[in-house]
């Protein structure tokens, strides 16, 4: 069992089921369920319903005995299951307190098939820089398994005592997996060091990942810098990044251009030169389903939780059958160069989504280098002001 926080919808589970080796099946909220066509796409995809009080009152409650059951199975079967172990979904930089459903699968298991050798409960820690933003970056950490086994005999003495120390002990994990803000009032703060951070990892649109580098601890180090700052210093530093920031909006450039301090090299600048023509052939073909996905999410979505999952779920929905409409129409036509176009655009607006993110750069780095140099300097020691406060966090 994967046991997992949540701060988004649904992405964590398909993220997980992409990069893993073998099938995952993963609960979901039983409402999704139930209509006939959802219900059978949803079990297609390995997903089983977990009806909540909340959702569809005490009259569902009775089938998640069914889902339990299925699970009791899977894991006598050697299948790898999913939980997510807050039992509901929240995008904070910190554990929401955990429910006592993993537990309850985990024993449920081995009550149900006495002669099971050990149900594996693995620790995974979900991190996004930006969990409502399309293209940020995900860092996934997991830890060595807890064993059932451990419990088992003192849950045959006392079932809740050891769920109690399961649960706690599952807590105490996924905690040291984390980028954790315990201080609501320190996210603002925290954000902010945390985008300086990722400036000095990246090179244009790709974030740099090395042996030399674990982004996800140098976040986790940041985190834990700022919550052990006394409220005197919060307030001094605070002070100093909001001064920073302000001179950035002001002149409209961001903090990468500030970090990174070059010039535009004349390959950069040729780069975009030649691929503009491309890059905007395959920007404005897909930017229908995309933007009809963006769209959804923006009308349709109340809780940021929820924005992404169904921005990403409804673009890439609407674009395959916008994708195969075009189809049909080269088929129809019968025009052979149309099929040849069809089969690169595709390929061009991924290239695209980096031409744009380039093109930005580009931008920002003209009026960067166009400010006088007075300006320059004040903002780079605004900045190297505020980066004193993170030195430590390595």
């Amino acid at each position: 069992m994967l046991a997992s926080n949540h701060p988004t919808a649904f992405l964590e589970p398909c993220i997980l089921a992409c990069f893993l080796d073998r099938p995952l099946y993963y609960l979901v909220r039983g409402d999704l369920f139930l209509k006939p066509l959802s219900n059978f796409l949803l079990r297609d995809l390995h997903m089983l319903p977990m009806f909540r009080t909340k959702d569809r009152g005490y009259a569902f409650i009775k089938h998640n005995f069914e889902t339990f059951d299925a699970c009791f199975d899977g894991l006598r079967e050697n299948q790898t299951m999913m939980i997510m172990a807050e039992g509901h979904t929240k995008m904070v930089k910190r554990l929401n307190p955990l429910k006592k459903g993993t537990a309850r699968l985990a024993f449920g298991a081995l009550e149900k098939y006495p002669d099971l050798e050990e149900v594996y409960v693995v620790p995974v820690g979900v991190n996004y820089t930006y969990g409502d933003r399309f293209r940020s970056e995900v860092m996934i950490n997991f830890d060595d398994p807890i064993l059932i086994q451990d419990y088992w005999p003192a849950y045959q003495a006392n079932s809740n005592a050891a769920t109690a120390d399961f649960t706690e002990e599952l807590r105490k994990r996924l905690e040291t997996l984390i980028i954790s803000i315990p201080d609501e009032a320190d996210e603002e703060l925290t954000e902010s060091f945390l985008v300086m951070k990722r400036s000095t990892r990246r090179n244009g649109p790709f974030p740099v990942f090395s042996r030399d580098v674990n982004p996800l601890k140098e976040e986790m180090a940041v985190a834990d810098r700022v919550a052990a700052l006394t409220p005197e210093e919060k307030v001094q530093v605070t002070a100093a990044v909001q001064a920073y920031e302000g001179e950035l909006k002001k002149h409209g450039i961001q903090d990468f251009t500030v970090a990174r301090n070059k010039p535009n090299s004349w390959l950069t600048t040729l780069f975009l030169a030649l691929f503009a023509i491309p890059a905007l052939a395959g920007y404005a073909f897909n930017y229908p389903p995309m933007k009809l996905g963006k769209e959804v999410a923006r009308r349709r979505v109340r809780f940021i939780e929820f924005y992404s999952s169904v921005m990403l779920a409804g673009g890439l929905s609407a674009w395959l059958v916008y994708y195969i409409i075009w189809w049909i129409i080269a088929l129809l036509i019968g025009y052979q160069p149309l099929y040849i176009a069809l089969l690169c655009l595709p390929f061009l607006g991924w290239g695209a989504l980096y031409y744009v993110e380039y093109l930005q750069r580009w931008k920002d780095n003209n009026r960067w280098q166009n400010l006088p140099k007075e300006t320059m300097l004040r903002i780079t020691n605004f900045r190297q002001t505020a980066d004193e406060w993170i030195k430590g966090a390595k």
